[in-house]
C-alpha cells in the first residue's frame, strides 16, 4: 500500500464524492475510538494520575482515577470529580508527593 504524505491526503478528501467521504469519516471515527480506548487502557482505577492541560500547567494537584469509560476518565481529589480524556492524563510516580517541601 502505497503511503500518502498530509497534503496528498488532504487533497484526496477535498476532491472526493460524499460516499468516499462517509468512508473515511467512518474510518476515521474508528481509528480514533480505538487510539482513545487504548489511551484509557494505561491507567486503573486507583491509580494516581495529572492533568497536563493548559489550565492545569502549574498546579500541583494530583487526582485519583475512580473510572474508566470507552470516552473519558473519571478523576478525583478533595475538591472535586472531573471526566476528562484520558491523553490529557499522565501517571503520577507512586512515590510523589505533592506536599514535600
Amino acid at each position: 500500500m502505497k503511503e500518502l504524505n498530509l497534503d496528498q491526503v488532504k487533497n484526496f478528501i477535498n476532491n472526493a464524492n460524499r460516499e468516499t467521504l462517509n468512508e473515511v469519516a467512518d474510518t476515521f471515527n474508528k481509528a480514533f475510538r480505538a487510539l482513545i480506548q487504548n489511551e484509557a487502557s494505561e491507567f486503573n482505577i486507583g491509580d494516581r494520575v495529572k492533568v497536563t492541560h493548559k489550565k492545569f500547567a502549574k498546579s500541583l494537584r494530583v487526582f485519583t482515577v475512580q473510572n474508566l469509560n470507552k470516552k473519558t476518565v473519571t478523576i478525583t481529589d478533595t475538591l472535586g470529580t472531573f471526566r476528562v480524556s484520558p491523553n490529557l492524563l499522565e501517571p503520577v510516580p507512586s512515590n510523589h508527593d505533592c506536599f514535600k517541601a
